[in-house]
């Protein structure tokens, strides 16, 4: 039989530290491994939910059963609401109607962002949108 250390050597907790310590890495590594996969399908079902109501003709329930019918088959994910999605089609369209920007180091903190802080910036440069409308139109 194994008895339990009375009082653990130093080493012992230095070791149980350093155990601890790479098993929280390994955690933080997968959830952003998971949160990057998340974001790449939230982009991609963005840009899917413009393209499908450019070329049908399904109506303005679209977004409405849509989100019904994800949240039916994805009970517990909280990002496929009606709103989710009117705010992903904002999102592309913003976008999608600026001028191409190259990748920036900076970018790659955007992995580690959620939908949901991301949701509001159409929103928050409606009023400056249109004035970089207007400048790209006099260049």
């Amino acid at each position: 039989m194994h008895s339990e250390l009375q009082s653990p050597h130093p080493d012992y907790r230095q070791w149980l530290a350093d155990i601890k310590g790479r098993y929280r890495q390994v955690q933080l590594k997968a959830a952003m491994v998971v949160n990057t996969a998340v974001l790449e399908f939230y982009w991609e079902l963005r840009a899917d939910i413009v393209a499908r109501q450019s070329i049908t003709s399904w109506g303005q329930g679209f977004l409405t059963q849509l989100s019904a019918d994800l949240m039916n088959e994805f009970p517990g994910v909280s990002g496929f609401s009606k709103r989710n999605a009117e705010q992903m089609r904002r999102w592309v369209t913003f976008w999608s109607q600026l001028p191409p920007i190259a990748k920036q180091p900076a970018s790659q903190w955007m992995d580690i962002l959620w939908w949901s802080h991301l949701a509001k910036t159409p929103n928050a440069c409606s009023p400056c949108f249109g004035r970089c409308n207007d400048t790209k139109r006099t260049r």
